[in-house]
């Protein structure tokens, strides 16, 4: 008899889509009367484009998205306009969030995620700005768009991707302690895992959201819980226990939860079917799928995949296969990738079953295709058995033998002894739990003095770990503080430095290059050729003095450490001397204000190395065209100084003492120094180097 493949993903799945907590954070739709929905159009009808328009706007897209989806999805466009227009970041995350809501009830998946994933961003934008309280606010939103988009790549068949995004959810839950989000999202997560095959995962998520619901008396959350346990029963038919659970959430539903008894008995009815009650089971599918007026694509792509599994177990082929491509097209349809795939493989079995081999091939290879992508292990090793089989047929046994050892590997990556027996353990430690739960309770009086008794312990321990706190930051504070004393008085000290060197060597400079230059004239008067050649000498070696001492008041001059003051004078020198010695050049320094700090040390060797690099090219080069060029970005200062002179070989240099210098100086301020030069073809010097 041919397994039922099918009921239990979608009935699961079903339920998942119309309970989980996003549904359940608003209003049923189900209880909206006429006269709320009216009240709210009466209302939108005299409403300016404020914001009390958008919600009504919402309201009623929220009243309207399940009887009448393609009306919801403008109203929520509309307050989505809106919205924008008001420069309101919450509405607009609200709109999208709700034209999410009722593309996937449409089953439009594409536009469900697409509407999601901007709702997402502006609820992430608004957490990033917000304060701690409406920070809580917006992590409760971003919960809600990411378990829709989980549930949304659910109902794809993309379970991967849905996991991803539940994950994310439940870590925010956790932080917020949002106890039935977690419980929703517990169920989700176990959705996905049995979906790939994790059955042991899948039955751990679902056991811990049944134990936090039933601590909670949150009886619709639990029975959601039993439903999906009992489906990984059902995957391993364990029929009693699968029956056991789905009794239970039976019994919830019809107490408190009406509209729910339908689905839970189609579950049942499943089971019943496995067990070969097909004319009771398929009686029940039917009356659903004529019935039911509000039933969505997924659930008919569910239930037609039901009613071909009962016709195959009757051995009516014809009806199997069309109810099969009923379903196919319908999944092909809302893009449910699973749903695929399971119809492509029943579809691929009943021909084999016609030995209609031609058919059956390309068929069972597209559901293979498509379990490998999605991860879907318990359909791929059926199909890869019915690939065996097929080939086996056509006697093509290479083929045959192939299949048949990838079936096996996968038969045995889903069911071994061990798993089975893990399963039963985990039901068993459930139970327990739960009865040494009644018993702890007989404890809580005494934990409660207890309890009292660690919190003035606590209160003490907190007192003093605070004090050492604030001792450890005065600590800090007074450190700080001293550091920034000892600085400013470096800086006065530099101050006073300059200024006793500009007042005193300066002028004392300054008056022995005037007085050479007086017995100079003296001497060209005389004709003292001796005394003059001796005095031009004083002059010059006086004037490069002068010219170095005034390069060291300016460096040691704090209020010079700056880049706009570096460049100032590196302008100045090198167009004071270029154009002394006729040469054109080019510049191209920084046009904007650069208000950054330099070190002392990158500025000094910053300017040195240029002063060099331009006094080379001046003395040796025999340029024409000289061209300097300063790079400063967030982390580099760059500087280069070309010319098109004579060039020169750097290895026949016998006096490299100032490349050497220059060299030095890059190193020391992490630089990196480079020449390049040729005879003839001119030189160029590069310094880069990080900004200190």
């Amino acid at each position: 008899m041919k397994k039922m493949k099918c009921i239990l993903k979608g009935l699961s799945i079903g339920l998942h889509l119309l309970f989980a907590w996003i549904s359940a954070s608003s209003q049923s739709n189900s209880t909206f009367s006429k006269a709320k929905i009216d009240s709210v159009k009466q209302l939108l009808k005299t409403d300016k484009e404020d914001t009390a328009k958008v919600s009504h706007l919402l309201l009623l897209s929220n009243y309207l998205s399940v009887q009448h989806t393609d009306t919801a999805i403008l109203l929520s466009k509309e307050a989505c306009r809106i919205s924008e227009l008001l420069h309101n970041p919450i509405r607009v995350g609200q709109s999208y969030f709700q034209m999410a809501l009722n593309h996937k009830y449409k089953s439009d998946y594409t536009n469900s995620l697409s509407a999601s994933f901007k709702a997402l961003t502006v609820f992430e934008q608004l957490d990033k700005k917000s304060t701690s309280s409406e920070s809580t606010e917006s992590k409760d939103w971003i919960l809600k768009v990411l378990s829709n988009i989980g549930l949304v790549y659910t109902l794809k068949g993309e379970y991967q991707h849905s996991l991803e995004y539940e994950i994310k959810a439940l870590h925010i839950a956790d932080q917020n302690r949002n106890e039935v989000a977690n419980i929703n999202l517990s169920n989700q997560v176990g959705i996905n895992y049995k979906e790939l095959g994790n059955y042991m995962k899948a039955q751990d998520y679902f056991f811990n959201a049944l134990k936090r619901a039933e601590a909670r008396n949150e009886t619709k959350l639990a029975m959601l819980s039993m439903t999906y346990i009992a489906g990984v029963f059902v995957l391993h038919k364990d029929y009693s226990n699968a029956l056991t659970y789905y009794s239970r959430a039976l019994k919830i539903a019809e107490q408190d939860w009406k509209e729910q008894v339908l689905v839970i008995k189609l579950n049942i009815t499943n089971v019943y079917a496995k067990q070969g009650e097909n004319e009771k089971a398929l009686s029940t599918c039917f009356k659903v799928l004529n019935e039911e007026k509000s039933l969505n694509k997924y659930y008919k792509s569910v239930l037609c995949n039901l009613i071909s599994d009962i016709y195959e177990n009757q051995h009516k082929s014809d009806l199997a296969l069309e109810y099969d491509q009923k379903a196919l097209d319908i999944a092909e349809e809302i893009g449910d990738k699973k749903g695929v795939a399971t119809s492509l493989n029943s579809l691929g079995k009943l021909m084999l079953l016609k030995k209609n081999y031609q058919d059956a091939e390309p068929l069972l290879k597209r559901a293979l295709a498509i379990c490998d992508s999605i991860h879907l292990l318990k359909l791929k090793m059926e199909t890869e058995q019915a690939l065996s089989e097929l080939y086996k047929q056509t006697r093509s046994e290479h083929n045959e033998l192939e299949y048949l050892r990838k079936s096996i590997s996968s038969n045995d990556s889903l069911f071994n002894v061990d798993k089975e027996k893990e399963m039963t353990r985990k039901e068993m430690t459930y139970e327990f739990e739960k009865k040494e739960a009644l018993a702890k309770a007989a404890n809580e009086r005494k934990e409660l003095i207890a309890n009292q008794q660690m919190q003035t312990q606590k209160l003490i321990r907190n007192s003093f770990i605070l004090g050492f706190i604030l001792l450890v930051m005065l600590i800090l504070v007074l450190i700080n503080r001293y550091k920034l004393k000892r600085k400013m008085e470096l800086e006065q000290m530099r101050s006073r430095l300059s200024r006793d060197l500009h007042d005193d060597i300066g002028s004392t400079l300054s008056s022995i290059n005037i007085l050479s230059r007086t017995a100079q004239r003296n001497a060209q008067q005389s004709g003292d050729e001796k005394t003059k050649e001796t005095l031009e000498k004083i002059n010059e070696r006086s004037q490069r003095l002068l010219s170095s001492m005034s390069d060291i008041i300016w460096n040691v001059n704090p209020a010079n450490d700056n880049m706009d003051e570096v460049i100032s004078r590196m302008r100045e020198y090198a167009t004071t001397i270029l154009e002394a010695n006729q040469i054109e050049y080019e510049i191209h320094f920084p046009i904007e204000k650069l208000d950054s700090k330099i070190s002392m040390q990158a500025k000094n060797n910053l300017y040195l190395i240029f002063k060099e690099a331009v006094n080379n090219l001046v003395k040796y080069a025999a340029c024409e065209k000289a061209s300097i060029e300063l790079i400063f970005s967030d982390q580099l200062i760059q500087l280069k100084v070309e010319d098109d002179g004579v060039g020169f070989d750097i290895n026949t240099l016998h006096h490299q003492g100032g490349l050497r210098n220059m060299k030095y100086r890059a190193e020391e301020i992490n630089g990196l120094f480079e020449i390049v030069s040729e005879k003839g073809k001119g030189t160029k010097i590069k310094l880069t180097s990080i900004k200190i």
